[in-house]
Parts: C-alpha cells; structure tokens; sequence
C-alpha cells in the first residue's frame, strides 16, 4: 500500500477525530460519507461512526481499504486505559469509605451525614413545627386585623340646633 502525504494524512485524522455531535444539518443533508480526493483516489470519512479508508481504483472497479492511524490510536488508547484504572480505583476508594463511614478520602464531602441513611423526622417533630407555623400565621392575621379596624374613633360632631345664629348686639334685624 502507498503511503499517504503528511498533509492529507493530517486532514484525514481531524476528520476522523470529529463526532457527529458537532455535524451540521447540511452535511447531513448530503450523505453519510464524505469524500475528499487524494493521490491516486479519494479518502471516505464515514460521518456517522468516524472511520477513514483510502479509496482506489483497481482494475475495473473502486476498493476502499481502512486507514490505520496506530501512532495516535495507541497513545489515545493508553491514556483512556489509564484513565479508566484511575477512577475505578477512585470508585473503589470511594464504596470502602462509605461503607466503613470514615469521610472521604480526597476530603471531599459525603452525600449523605455521618452515621449512615438520614432519618426522616418523627410524628412529634412534624405536629411540633406544624403548630409553631400555625401560631405565626395567627399573630399574623390578628396584626392585619389590628391594622384594618381603626384605632381611634372619629371626633363626634358638635349637634346642629335650628336656631338662626346670633347677628349683632342689638338682637334685631338691620
């Protein structure tokens, strides 16, 4: 097999690299492979799955052959390995912790209080919040009350007589 040019060897890892997650909906549009040309045929990018092949013309008829890319798979399935060991022991560190009830081991905080499963509050509990709600709605609703009723009468008006006032000294009529 003919070795592929750096350049379009490079093109064709970023494309395999991509997930369809960040597809957009016109390339979608357009088919499930992408095809680009290269020396001697055309590189296919499988946009679902990400596989890459190489494909050529061999006597009478198109061949499509995967393209290996070992040096970078090895190091991304490496990393991934080790990654994986890494926080199953973190996991494992974890379930041993809780299970003995010690804190946990990077210090970070548990999920549920010392001691084990959290107790939900006893009958006596509930009715004894219950009340105190229901005395502070009460001294609630009697300071409305307090407040919509007036405090202080109105002044009672002087009582109207039918007698004319008074004019005058002399009690008579100008």
């Amino acid at each position: 097999m003919r070795s592929l040019p750096m350049p379009i060897f490079a093109l064709a890892a970023m494309l395999a690299g991509s997930t369809g997650a960040f597809a957009d909906p016109a390339a979608e549009a357009k088919g499930r492979f992408a095809m680009t040309p290269v020396d001697g045929g055309f590189m296919r990018l499988d946009t679902e799955t990400g596989a890459v092949a190489l494909c050529t013309r061999k006597a009478d008829a198109w061949a499509c052959e995967p393209v290996d890319d070992k040096t970078a798979a090895s190091d991304d399935k490496a990393k991934i390995e080790a990654e994986n060991k890494a926080l199953k022991d973190r996991i494992k560190a974890l379930e041993e912790s809780q299970a003995a009830g010690k804190p946990a081991p990077d210090g970070g905080y548990q999920t549920e209080p010392p001691g084990g499963i959290s107790k939900l509050p006893t009958e006596e509990e509930v009715d004894k919040a219950l009340d105190y709600v229901e005395r502070m709605f009460k001294k609630f609703r009697d300071r409305v009350q307090k407040f919509e009723t007036p405090s202080d009468p109105a002044p009672k008006a002087e009582p109207k007589s039918d007698t004319p006032p008074k004019t005058g000294q002399g009690g008579g009529a100008l």
